[in-house]
């Protein structure tokens, strides 16, 4: 027992009747106390515990942490206390080793710069924990201690307004998470002083209005959401200071436009989210910049066409889904120019196509180095006549792969030699 690396007690509810076995354990490194019902720490109680490393106490009923309860911790790393009832932030200024301090689910709903003061002397403290504690508001300077804090995680508390000033002394901050929150409006230069951010979420508030100002300064922005929330439009310009951004999601709001420009600078896009919104038409430019753009996700709106060059220079296309919208053709040859990756995964269905066209031009180009295609195109009204010869074609050639094809349902086949070819095809794609 005395060389044992890791303890697992969970929902054992014998808190004090380990306080003599602990202290002999001094090789621990990982502990795990949660589901115990424990009500506090007495001051010591892990002295002896010096080479621990990770420490979990989640999901028990502590409502204060005394000042000395994690005194003799000397080498302690991570520090979990979500899912209990704490009121403020405990005192871990006897950890000069922590680097990680889970505060999730608990009732911190205020927080002063007064309560990080103890955090000032830990160098390696970079990640903090905050999330659902009913959080209503954010003070001038909070985090000014925190300097070496590299993720700040605020989700699914109750936050409604942010400014500049709640974000000073964050120097060092890469990950900031502020979902779940009831946010409307951000200001200009609101994460200004964040210029080492590389993810903000900002997913699931009531943001309505953002400015060209708003992501100032965010020049090694990667991850931007901004999924659920009630804009309507945005400025033209409002992206253009992120020229890092890889992952972007623009998913469930009520945008019915999209200007060209939107997107302009952002060669480093890879994935671009605008699913669940009231998009009626795109702009043929509006992917034109978008050269490294991997995985576009356009379905969920309104859309009825598609411009026959938004694809035109996305060559390292894999993912495109246009499923769940009005569209009533596809442009002919729309990913002709689509030759530099191994797969593409096509979704097209509930559309309302009759017809589909040859969407990949001469499979006589040298240039053509597909290995496959997956194409879902089920739930469409699909004429079975000669315009889908293509499709049977490439499926027996074995560079189209079939996921899913309509069946015909009651409607008139007047080609049932290409209807009943496509479907031995597509099962046979199924099953092989």
């Amino acid at each position: 027992m005395h060389k044992l690396k890791s303890l697992y007690l969970v929902d054992v509810h014998v808190f004090y009747a380990l306080a003599i076995s602990l202290q002999g354990l001094h090789d621990l490194e990982v502990l795990f106390l949660q589901q115990n019902d424990f009500e506090l720490i007495p001051d010591g109680y892990f002295i002896g515990l010096s080479n621990l490393q990770k420490l979990y106490l989640r999901q028990n009923h502590f409502t204060d942490i005394w000042a000395e309860a994690f005194r003799g911790l000397d080498s302690l790393e991570i520090l979990s206390l979500s899912e209990n009832f704490l009121r403020k932030i405990p005192d871990v200024s006897h950890l000069k080793t922590l680097n990680s301090l889970d505060l999730y689910d608990n009732e911190i709903s205020e927080i002063t710069a007064d309560d990080f003061l103890p955090f000032k002397d830990l160098d390696n403290f970079e990640i903090l924990n905050l999330g659902k504690n009913g959080v209503t508001s954010l003070q001038a300077d909070t985090f000014i201690y925190l300097h070496r804090l590299t993720v700040l995680r605020l989700l699914q508390n109750k936050i409604s307004h942010i400014s500049s000033e709640h974000f000073q002394g964050l120097d060092s901050l890469k990950i900031l998470q502020l979902y779940k929150n009831n946010i409307p409006v951000i200001a200009d230069g609101t994460f200004s002083q964040l210029n080492q951010l590389e993810e903000l979420l900002l997913a699931d508030n009531s943001i309505s209005e953002i400015s060209s100002g708003t992501f100032e300064g965010l020049n090694h922005l990667q991850v931007l959401d901004l999924s659920n929330n009630n804009l309507r439009e945005i400025p033209v310009d409002s992206f253009e200071s992120l020229p890092k951004l890889k992952s972007f999601s623009l998913r469930d709001n009520q945008l019915s436009e999209l200007q060209n420009g939107l997107l302009i600078n952002q060669t480093s896009l890879e994935k671009l989210d605008v699913s669940e919104n009231a998009l009626v038409s795109l702009h043929p430019a509006l992917l034109s910049e978008t050269h490294n753009l991997e995985n576009v996700d356009l379905s969920y709106n309104h859309l009825s066409s598609i411009p026959a060059e938004l694809f035109a220079e996305t060559h390292n296309i894999t993912n495109i889904d246009l499923s769940n919208n009005q569209l009533s053709s596809i442009p002919p040859g729309l990913l002709a120019g689509n030759y530099s990756h191994n797969r593409l995964y096509l979704y097209l269905w509930n559309n309302q196509l009759e017809t589909l066209p040859d969407l990949f031009g001469s499979r006589d180009d040298p240039f053509l180095t597909f290995k496959g295609v997956r194409l879902v195109i089920s739930n469409n009204p699909l004429q079975f006549d000669s315009r889908l010869s293509w499709l049977q074609e490439a499926i027996e050639d074995m560079w189209v792969k079939c996921l899913s094809i309509p069946l015909g349902g009651n409607r008139t086949i007047l080609y049932p030699e290409i209807h009943d070819q496509l479907i031995e095809l597509c099962t046979r794609d199924n099953t092989g």
